[in-house]
């Protein structure tokens, strides 16, 4: 966090801690030692507009998944996401019936089904709570 985009990131990396925190995404709980804590990281990209300048700075919070183990920490994975032919099976309906279709950018988003079983994950490094 020395370089000159230091606020950006800082201000990214606010906003998807308070999304993630109105979203009551998680409980925040007392460490207990026998519990294996799934780490996790802060990843950073910039936007750019069309017209190469900088359109906005975007922060995720990752979980490193692949430090768990399958039938140890996790039995299955999911991640809903359209498939480029149902897309553009889509773009060209939209297309041929004269609609217009626009992209937006969602600053989080999150699964509706609840987790049957618990993850403990590390708390974001720079938002540390007790």
């Amino acid at each position: 966090m020395v370089s000159n985009d230091a606020p950006h990131w800082l201000k990214a990396m606010h906003d998807k801690m308070e999304s993630i925190q109105s979203n009551k995404t998680f409980d925040l709980i007392p460490q207990d030692p026998s519990i294996k804590l799934v780490s996790a990281w802060w990843l950073f990209k910039i936007k750019y507009k069309a017209d190469r300048l900088v359109n906005k700075f975007k922060a995720w919070w990752v979980a490193k998944g692949y430090s768990q183990l399958h039938g140890v920490d996790y039995n299955e994975t999911y991640t809903p996401i359209i498939h480029i032919n149902h897309l553009q099976l889509l773009l060209a309906y939209a297309a041929q019936l004269s609609l217009s279709a626009h992209q937006m950018d969602i600053i989080t988003v999150f699964l509706q089904a609840p987790l049957q079983e618990c993850v403990h994950v590390e708390q974001p490094c720079g938002f540390k709570s007790t």
